[in-house]
């Protein structure tokens, strides 16, 4: 009987153990720390007309994020930079982490998984993967703006890691309703003329974004942190 209670006693021992360990491990790999990335980006300059919240889904391999905080920070600067030009700037308010089995985002269903059940009106949701294929040829691409083919009214943009510096502001182009364009100075423009470091958008772009924003402002559909939008006259 005492042999049979120590066993019992050792069982019951190791078990607490290995449930232990398993929670300890769930803790180690728990979720990404979003602080760097919140601290790192730019704040909205609340002098601006608007300032839209930004949330960012971010995924991991091999428990590493797919970009830096600062990598991040720089897609968001450059995007800060050219939107002021029509009193529009970005917050980012939350950074999420994305699991690795959605890091390499390769067909349609894929896209639209990654924000079908992360979607909420008012926030400006972008999803930094790993790598983006094309979906319409070979090959893969630095970013997309996509909507989800259930309801088309909710879109989000897609950046690879591989992204260049503008890319994240072109996809807010597409975001707010922009095609691609021939105009020499845009960065919607795919041949644009002149250097990469000159290109931004043409007011009539500029002037098409900023409505478009007012208008969605307004139907609350997406959410103004600076208030109601309304400018005043001089």
């Amino acid at each position: 009987m005492k042999r049979d209670s120590l066993h019992r006693s050792f069982i019951s021992a190791l078990s607490l153990f290995l449930c232990s360990s398993a929670f300890y491990a769930a803790a180690v790999h728990a979720q990404l720390d979003p602080t760097p990335y919140l601290d790192a980006a730019e704040s909205c300059d609340p002098s601006l007309t608007y300032c839209l919240p930004v949330e960012i889904w971010l995924a991991t391999v091999s428990e590493e994020p797919v970009c830096t905080p600062e990598w991040l920070a720089a897609q968001l600067g450059r995007a800060q930079t050219h939107f002021a030009e029509i009193g529009v700037g970005f917050e980012l308010t939350e950074v999420h982490e994305l699991p690795e089995t959605q890091a390499h985002t390769e067909t349609r269903s894929d896209r639209d998984a990654l924000g079908h059940d992360r979607w909420t009106e008012g926030i400006v949701h972008v999803f930094v993967v790993a790598q983006l294929a094309n979906v319409d040829e070979e090959g893969f691409i630095n970013g997309v703006h996509w909507r989800d083919r259930d309801d088309t009214a909710h879109r989000w943009v897609i950046l690879s890691a591989t992204a260049w510096p503008l890319t994240l502001a072109h996809e807010f182009g597409h975001f707010f309703r922009l095609s691609h364009s021939e105009y020499d100075v845009s960065m919607m423009n795919r041949e644009a003329g002149v250097p990469f470091d000159e290109l931004t958008f043409h007011e009539d772009e500029f002037e098409r974004m900023l409505g478009v924003i007012s208008d969605r402002v307004e139907d609350d559909e997406l959410q103004n942190l600076v208030g109601d939008g309304d400018t005043e006259s001089d």
